[in-house]
């Protein structure tokens, strides 16, 4: 191939690739080493990327199909080749849709660090095992989810020692509602921590919402933060999100061993 068909050849290349989803793009610039050096090892090209190795397959396969479109003629055939070569021991996931994901997996927290509007997609018990893992990683021990046990109004047990104080119960409520949280919500944890008190020992109260809280003519906020309760929103939620670490060993709080107090 003379320099001018390959100059011709690089820009419909560089043009196709553009159409492409970004993460999409980079996953084939850096698989055939266009504009930049091949790498063929999927682990490296997760690790330049920052996204989870099983992902690398997906998305290289699914940029793989749009470049067959006919809007997209200008392609180059080593890729089409190897698209139509079969694979050996390669196993294709395609990450579900976030509303269809049933449990927490270091995957999906992957997942909602890069997108973070995902989290309100979350399932219920998802979102609460969610916000208990979140917990470990600020140094709450003990978590556990419990909103399945009858005997408890709490979803989320955890407990942080407090130098010179001690151990401290937290009774955690969550809510992945729509609308704010309003007073009648306040109550009733308030009501429900002091009713359990002499079982579980609680000497705190936590309500994480995702949409936030209204604003109270009952209460001020130091008039809550005085009743032992605590209320945690979105904010909270992407702060603790953002200094999370994946654990190498697996998630912080099981849910296999995450139901029991």
């Amino acid at each position: 191939m003379d320099n001018e068909n390959f100059d011709q050849l690089a820009e419909a290349t560089r043009k196709a690739l553009d159409t492409l989803n970004p993460l999409e793009a980079a996953i084939l610039r850096q698989s055939f080493g266009i504009e930049y050096e091949k790498i063929q090892n999927d682990g490296e090209i997760a690790r330049a990327l920052d996204i989870p190795a099983a992902f690398v397959e997906v998305y290289r396969v699914r940029a793989l199909r749009k470049l067959r479109h006919p809007a997209r003629s200008m392609l180059f055939n080593e890729l089409m080749e190897w698209e139509a070569t079969p694979k050996k021991h390669v196993e294709i996931v395609i990450p579900k849709a976030i509303e269809e994901i049933e449990k927490l997996t270091p995957q999906l927290l992957e997942r909602l660090h890069a997108n973070t509007d995902n989290i309100e997609k979350l399932q219920p018990d998802v979102f609460e095992h969610f916000v208990a893992e979140l917990l470990a990683s600020r140094g709450f021990k003990n978590v556990r989810l419990i909103g399945r046990e009858k005997k408890t109004s709490a979803d989320i047990f955890a407990t942080k020692y407090v130098d010179d104080v001690g151990e401290h119960k937290y009774f955690v409520e969550v809510k992945r509602w729509k609308d704010r949280i309003g007073v009648e919500v306040i109550d009733r944890v308030y009501g429900a921590m002091i009713a359990e008190n002499s079982r579980y020992g609680w000497t705190a109260a936590m309500i994480v919402s995702i949409v936030g809280f209204k604003n109270f003519r009952k209460y001020t906020r130091d008039d809550i933060h005085n009743l032992g309760i605590y209320l945690k929103n979105r904010d909270d939620l992407l702060f603790w999100l953002d200094e999370y670490k994946i654990n190498e060993n697996g998630l912080l709080v099981p849910v296999e061993n995450a139901r029991n107090i």
